[in-house]
C-alpha cells in the first residue's frame, strides 16, 4: 500500500481531500494534506513534506495540483 499526499497552493488540497472523504469515507483518513500558503516559503514546504517521507515506511504517491508550479518543483526534487 502507498501514503498518499496531496499537495497544493492554497487550500485545494484539503478540499480535494473532502471530496475524496465524501466519496470513499474512511478510506480517506490516512491521506495528508499540505497546502503552499501566501507569504510560505515552497524550499520550507519541502522541508516539511521530506521529514514526513523520512518518517514512513510506505511508497509514497504525491499529487500536486500545477505541474511546473512551485509547489510541483520543490517536491519533484524529493530524494530521502
Amino acid at each position: 500500500m502507498a501514503k498518499i499526499i496531496l499537495a497544493s497552493h492554497g487550500g485545494l488540497s484539503k478540499g480535494m481531500k473532502d471530496s475524496v472523504s465524501m466519496i470513499v469515507g474512511d478510506l480517506a483518513k490516512d491521506i495528508e494534506t499540505y497546502s503552499l500558503l501566501p507569504g510560505e516559503n515552497p524550499e520550507d514546504f519541502y522541508q516539511e513534506v521530506l521529514k514526513e517521507a523520512k518518517e514512513c515506511e510506505e511508497q509514497i504517491l504525491i499529487l500536486c495540483d500545477i505541474k511546473g508550479g512551485s509547489v510541483h518543483t520543490a517536491l519533484s526534487n524529493l530524494q530521502y
